[in-house]
């Protein structure tokens, strides 16, 4: 898969058995790393919590569409220059 000429690293699935433990973090920071070491975009489908949209909005995603719809959200590296596009990708 590519949008705006980048390879994209996708998270189809998120399912956290213990909220608040801090394990997601960890992860979205490892995926974060693979993502500016391969200069891919990230892409974490199916957000349908608003905890979760919103966590991943102050980690610097962006989510295109209006604020009330569930969908995906974009992370892209800064070497990659595309945060100002991310919010024309799909939902």
């Amino acid at each position: 898969m590519s949008y705006l000429g980048s390879s994209v690293l996708v998270v189809a699935t998120i399912s956290v058995k213990t909220p608040g433990k801090g394990f997601f973090r960890q992860l979205l920071s490892k995926l974060k790393e693979a993502a500016e070491t391969n200069n891919y975009i990230l892409k974490v489908e199916n957000v349908i919590s608003t905890e979760l949209r919103e966590f991943l909005i102050r980690e610097g995603f962006s989510f295109p569409g209006e604020r009330w719809m569930c969908g995906s959200g974009y992370w892209a590296p800064s070497s990659l220059r595309l945060n100002d596009q991310l919010s024309t990708l799909p939902v």
